[in-house]
């Protein structure tokens, strides 16, 4: 039997509220199974002990089974953030003569921490040629950056991205790095990050070949008046080996991790080959880290209402190791959306009203690549000053082509339009361990038309 798992949530994925399964079902089905956070350190992996109810990732499942919220982290489980102004004075030598289109990162492994771009809230921008930044002051509450504290073996690295031009695009690589010794933050208090860069390295070379024609042909299979994307978000990035294996970062479309290379923008809709080279300075013999190339790619699906028209993207997300593209380079979309999408058996293609508060969901397997999992978004359509509101209100999981939404779901008086993604993560099990994916990964959006019960 299929097991199908909804999330409720206010504003993301991940988010809970206080809605409730239809009282019905048996109460049992909202418990849920295991729930460890497997913190991946600098010392090893560190299980400890989570509430799903504290984290926001409280489930309820409609099946047999309860779900396993187990997650994989980035870094110790007792990170903090400041709650007071936090300002740390940079001073950093080293650089590579500073030019438009470079940017600095700033990772801190074991806080699970990687801050990008600290440059665009100095209050001087680095000028032309600069191979020092001195004095410069960044607010790390306003950062959303965590406590780092190198008493609790906490590293903090400074990387400087390089803008490179080859051929006909352009992108950035992790050129210069080097560790700040003896990093703290303490809340409230002020703070000096001090390190020394030196050359990283280029010692990686992948040759890419955007298929952007493919992307940008899967529009007319992604919604209802679906435009097809203007640019693709890809990168380089890198994660220790245990995480980059099993984690979640799917649900935030890869974004936030620590990169190596930074290509764009690039076309959503013309082919190009690009060769890339690049270094790793945070991979080791005693600690391995993995690399993958993350592609996003979204169109802009129409949501037209009375008060205005809003969107909503419909992405493809992928995620492939480099050493399963050394060969072909190949960027081409690995999954399509859905097809046939239906409630109570007629095409979500055209907006359907008087569906029932309990209405079935169906479709069709993607006609490309093969789909492991399946999630079915539900967001709320309203008028908001100005235009139209989205909001998510639940999230289900099943592997099956099919699924019924809970009557808790979907009030009286409002409409709805759907988000049906298909995902192929092999080897995992979402609808059973919705927070640990695979490497590789992919998915592909459907949005629907309105529907109202």
């Amino acid at each position: 039997m299929h097991t199908t798992i909804v999330r409720f949530g206010a504003l993301t994925l991940l988010v809970a509220c206080t809605a409730r399964p239809n009282p019905t079902d048996d109460d049992s089905r909202t418990a849920h199974g295991a729930a460890v956070q497997h913190n991946v350190t600098a010392t090893g992996i560190e299980d400890q002990a989570r509430d799903p109810a504290v984290t926001g990732d409280a489930r309820t499942v409609y099946g047999t089974a309860a779900p396993d919220l187990s997650v994989y982290h980035f870094g110790r489980g007792d990170v903090q953030r400041p709650a007071r102004d936090t300002h740390v004075t940079f001073q950093l030598t080293g650089l590579h003569a500073w030019r438009t289109g470079d940017s600095l990162q700033i990772v801190a492994p074991n806080a699970g921490m990687t801050l990008a771009g600290p440059e665009n809230d100095f209050a001087a921008y680095p000028a032309a040629g600069a191979t020092a930044i001195t004095g410069q002051t960044l607010n790390w509450t306003s950062a959303l950056a965590p406590i780092v504290d190198a008493a609790k073996g906490d590293t903090t690295w400074v990387t400087q991205m390089v803008d490179a031009v080859s051929g006909t695009a352009h992108y950035r690589a992790l050129a210069q790095a080097g560790i700040a010794k003896g990093f703290a933050i303490t809340d409230g208090a002020p703070a000096t990050l001090t390190a020394a860069l030196a050359p990283v390295a280029q010692d990686r070379t992948l040759a890419l070949h955007w298929r952007g024609a493919q992307f940008a042909a899967l529009a007319a299979q992604a919604g209802p008046g679906a435009q097809p994307g203007a640019t693709a978000a890809i990168a380089i990035s890198t994660l220790p080996e245990p995480l980059a294996h099993t984690n979640n970062f799917f649900t935030s479309h890869y974004m936030g991790l620590p990169n190596l290379v930074e290509l764009g923008p690039i076309s959503g809709s013309a082919d190009v080959d690009q060769t890339v080279n690049y270094g790793n300075p945070f991979t080791t013999a005693a600690n391995a880290w993995s690399e993958f190339v993350t592609v996003i790619y979204s169109m802009s699906v129409p949501v037209p209402t009375k008060n205005g028209i809003g969107s909503l993207p419909a992405r493809i997300v992928a995620a492939l190791p480099v050493t399963a593209l050394a060969k072909s380079g190949e960027l081409a979309p690995p999954l399509s959306p859905v097809r046939a999408a239906k409630v109570n058996g007629q095409s979500l293609d055209t907006v359907r009203t008087s569906v029932g508060d309990a209405p079935t969901i169906s479709w069709t397997a993607p006609a490309a690549g093969t789909a492991t999992d399946y999630a079915v978004v539900v967001h709320a359509v309203d008028a908001a000053p100005g235009g139209v509101s989205l909001t998510t209100v639940a999230t289900l999981h099943t592997r099956a082509t099919s699924l019924q939404l809970p009557a808790s779901v979907m009030v009286p008086g409002r409409s709805y339009v759907l988000t049906i993604t298909a995902i192929a993560a092999p080897g995992a099990d979402l609808a059973a361990r919705p927070l640990v994916g695979s490497l590789p990964f992919a998915s592909a959006d459907y949005v629907t038309a309105q529907i109202a019960p």
